[in-house]
């Protein structure tokens, strides 16, 4: 080879050093870490072309095991990579769930105010559903009577339940059906069962009319006391 090719490659090389020096400063840092780890523990060292399949420690590992001060270099170099390349964070244990007290069934109460099924309103869009607003104005007239409701209703309901509703309506109009989905709605909305599918509507549930009164009586039992009970 002669001399001005060697001159050539060798000032390729250097070219080839200096730009990996500064453009790609983070790389060449955290596989100095790692290559250092890998010494102290008594490992050969790992080959850059095969960092994946070699077994090289992530980031992540090497925060761990290094020492203050290559800890202080590495988290560095991870705050300069790209947000893409980062590496995740090491998985925490996931906070304990809250207890959830259990319910004292039966429990019976009453829901003052004229029941409203969930029509839907004026929606802005095909496709969406949007809760009339009478059924919006009995849903909170409804949760507002939730804290007398809690003195005597304690827990929540997290098996499967029979409820047995009767509904007294100010006029005699809307599906039994259409009722008990506003009520099952409420009875998960207000945490007395933690899912309206566990609800299982009695046969004594019902319609009945009183203009002077109309209210909501519920009766909610575990599954299986009642007899002649349908999903809901």
């Amino acid at each position: 080879m002669s001399r001005d090719r060697q001159e050539y490659f060798a000032e390729l090389a250097a070219r080839r050093e200096r730009l990996a020096t500064t453009r790609f400063p983070v790389v060449r840092e955290v596989r100095e870490i790692a290559i250092a780890s890998q010494l102290r523990a008594g490992a050969p060292p790992s080959e850059p072309s095969m960092v994946r399949s070699s077994g090289w420690p992530t980031p992540s590992e090497l925060l761990e095991k290094a020492a203050p001060v290559q800890r202080a270099s590495l988290e560095r170099a991870i705050a300069a990579m790209p947000a893409a390349k980062r590496p995740r964070p090491l998985k925490r244990a996931a906070p304990p769930l809250l207890a959830i007290e259990a319910p004292n069934l039966p429990w019976s109460f009453i829901i003052e105010g004229a029941p409203r099924t969930k029509n839907t309103g004026k929606s802005p869009r095909p496709g969406v559903v949007i809760p009339s607003a009478a059924y919006r104005r009995w849903f909170h007239a409804a949760i507002a009577q939730l804290t007398e409701i809690r003195h005597t209703c304690r827990g929540t309901c997290t098996t499967h339940v029979d409820v047995t509703a009767v509904f007294y309506r100010d006029r005699d109009v809307g599906d039994e059906d259409r009722y008990c989905i506003a009520l099952g709605d409420w009875l998960q909305r207000s945490g007395l069962v933690l899912n309206d599918s566990l609800i299982h509507w009695t046969g004594e549930t019902r319609r009945e009319l009183d203009r002077e009164r109309p209210r909501i009586e519920v009766r909610i039992t575990t599954a299986g006391t009642t007899a002649g009970t349908t999903a809901g």
